[in-house]
Formats: structure tokens, sequence, C-alpha cells
């Protein structure tokens, strides 16, 4: 978590250090999930961002200023995040902005910020495609994951054969801890959906 933290921050800090130097500190915006059906993931973003934060400013913060975080809580509700990252960027004046857990809240938010021309760091887990000049996405996207998964066959021995698939799902149910799942009850369709 603390690398993932630092390696947030560092790209933020160089996207921050011509916002500072304009008015003398940076202030960054973080809108996450902290309560609703989506807080388990939207309190580990915050715990990661501030950890970033006080490392930085235990260091003497950026280019000698500390850096403020101003945080809202998004409540797990989609609507909650434009109106909060338009509050961020005109009311609060944000720098940069930390925001979001799911895809349509990174797409709610892209357009604000685009307009406004503030950096936006988007670090969960992604579909990939998301593009422009003012996103940088920071989680890796699903063909990322699933890369480590493909180490054995090539795409053409994982179509013909079937004892790959059961094997493959063997090994999952090892790694998973779900040692009861037979291992021929891995779905064609899941299979064709990723290995196609």
């Amino acid at each position: 978590m603390r690398q993932l933290a630092k390696v947030h921050m560092t790209v933020a800090a160089c996207a921050l250090i011509a916002a500072q130097a304009a008015h003398g500190e940076a202030k960054i915006g973080a809108i996450f999930d902290l309560t609703g059906g989506l807080n388990i993931y939207g309190i580990q973003q915050d715990n990661a961002l501030k950890l970033a934060v006080e490392s930085i400013n235990a260091a003497g913060g950026l280019l000698g200023e500390p850096i403020t975080v101003v945080g809202y809580d998004a409540q797990s509700e989609q609507s909650k995040y434009t109106q909060y990252a338009n509050t961020a960027i005109l009311k609060d004046d944000v720098d940069a902005l930390f925001a979001g857990l799911t895809s349509s809240s990174r797409e709610a938010i892209r357009p604000i910020v685009r307009k406004a021309n503030v950096p936006y760091f988007y670090s969960s887990l992604y579909e990939g495609g998301a593009c422009d000049k003012q996103t940088f996405v920071t989680g890796p996207s699903a063909s990322q994951q699933l890369s480590v998964l493909i180490t054995g066959p090539s795409r053409n021995t994982a179509r013909r054969s079937s004892s790959w698939r059961r094997t493959t799902t063997s090994a999952r149910s090892r790694r998973t801890g779900c040692m009861n799942m037979p291992s021929n009850t891995m779905p064609k369709s899941w299979a064709r959906t990723f290995w196609h």
C-alpha cells in the first residue's frame, strides 16, 4: 500500500509543481466512497493518499511547502462525484484531483477536470481506453492482470485444450483457497470470454 501511494504521489508531485509555483501551496482534492456500499475500497484509497501526503510533508513537502488534502465523501452515489468535483475545482481551487472507484465515476469526472484543465488521477482497476491530457490512470487494466494468468499455453493451445481449462481452474482454486471446487466446472463461456 505504501509503494502504491508513493507512486501516485510522485506522479502528482510532477503535475503540482507548476501549480504550486503559481500560488505557493499545493492543494489536492480527494473524492472517495467513505460511506455507502463501496466504502471498503474508498477508505483504503483515502488512507493511501493520506499516507503518501504525510510522507511527502514529513520530508519537507513539495518545493518546501506542505501539501493539503481537501476530502469529500461521495457516499457511493454517482451524482456526488460531479457535485464534489465541481466544488473542489471551483470553490476549493484544488491543483489536482484524486477520485473515483468505478468507471462510471471516472467518466462523470473527466469532462469537469478537462474543462478546468486540472490533473485527475484515477487509481482503480479499469477496463482501459480512458485517455486525455488531464486523466492519469495509474491502476492496472484487466489485460495487465490477466497476462499473469497466461503464462503457460499459447492462445491456440488454450482454444483446443479442455485439460488446460481444468488445470487452470484447479490452480486457481488452490490459489484462492477454494479446494472443494471440482476442476472441471469452469464454464466454457468463461474461457471464451478471456481467451478468444
